[in-house]
């Protein structure tokens, strides 16, 4: 995922990636691999492949996971390109952080989630 989303971007763009996949991941006590291949979550998921962990996937995982944590809440649970508009987003509190855009509930939708 990180490949796809932020290949192009500084690794601070990629750590953030990297960060909102593990933050749902344990949110939703799931794997990483069923959160990148959850249904409508990736764009390029299922026409693209997942990488293969090669070589050149250690050195950006582990050049990604050397970075310190940049996110200050394990809250932000979504990301988007900062190109596009989704409506869901407008219910989120977004940042920009180089290509995309991080986004978490807005504080007054976290009593609704908590009442289901």
């Amino acid at each position: 995922a990180i490949f796809y989303e932020a290949n192009m971007e500084p690794v601070v763009g990629q750590r953030i990636v990297y960060d909102v996949i593990l933050h749902r991941a344990f949110r939703e006590k799931k794997t990483i691999c069923s959160i990148v291949k959850a249904e409508g979550q990736f764009e390029w998921w299922p026409d693209k492949p997942i990488k293969p962990f090669d070589k050149n996937m250690q050195k950006l995982l582990a050049r990604v996971e050397s970075r310190p944590k940049i996110l200050s809440s394990d809250d932000y649970l979504w990301f988007f390109h900062k190109n596009l508009k989704p409506v869901w987003a407008n219910k989120m509190d977004c940042i920009k952080v180089y290509n995309h855009k991080v986004c978490k509930l807005k504080e007054n939708n976290y009593a609704k989630v908590s009442k289901r």
